[in-house]
């Protein structure tokens, strides 16, 4: 976390140019963090974590507002991967030329495929096969945001996505080239 901040603070320092976020901009880049689960189904419930990586898609609504479509897959892990997508809104809010917060809402869908999962508690051995699933609901977040130059952008952003079988709580750190 300190080597990010540092890093944070020197492009904010070595960046000179001005960039506006303007009408009409659109932006694509890569992001990847920790997911933090907590799912509840059938009176079980669990915690895990998992590593996730995607790409994202930005457009600039007004100079304040974008909408972002984002993609993230998290790789297989005790039997279990999944897929997850949102659209968001961001409210971008110009702490100084090239450094952003915004405070964010939308929209999240979880794919789980089917899998296996063994429990060998309580003195008993219980295989059971998952079907695919979805989970739906809605994310709540903060992100920040560093211009490099023109075109290139560094980000942090904290998701909270309550949903019908659980919450998770995503951290994602990004770069984007924007057009």
């Amino acid at each position: 976390m300190k080597k990010f901040f540092l890093m944070v603070v020197a492009a904010m320092m070595a960046t000179m140019s001005v960039n506006a976020q303007e009408k009409g901009d659109f932006a694509v880049g890569i992001h990847g963090g920790p997911t933090f689960n907590h799912i509840k189904f059938l009176g079980e419930s669990e915690n895990f974590t998992r590593y996730s990586f995607g790409i994202f898609g930005q457009y600039n609504l007004s100079n304040h507002w974008r909408m972002e479509l984002a993609a993230e897959y998290s790789p297989k892990k005790d039997d279990v991967k999944f897929w997850q997508t949102g659209l968001d809104f961001h409210y971008i809010i110009n702490v100084s030329d090239n450094f952003k917060i915004y405070p964010l809402a939308g929209f999240a869908v979880q794919f789980i495929p089917s899998y296996t999962t063994i429990d060998d508690s309580k003195n008993s051995h219980i295989e059971m096969t998952v079907e695919s699933s979805a989970d739906f609901g809605v994310e709540f977040g903060l992100g920040l945001q560093c211009n490099l130059g023109s075109n290139y952008f560094i980000s942090g952003e904290y998701k909270f996505q309550p949903g019908f079988f659980g919450d998770s709580h995503n951290i994602m750190l990004g770069i984007g080239y924007r057009f």
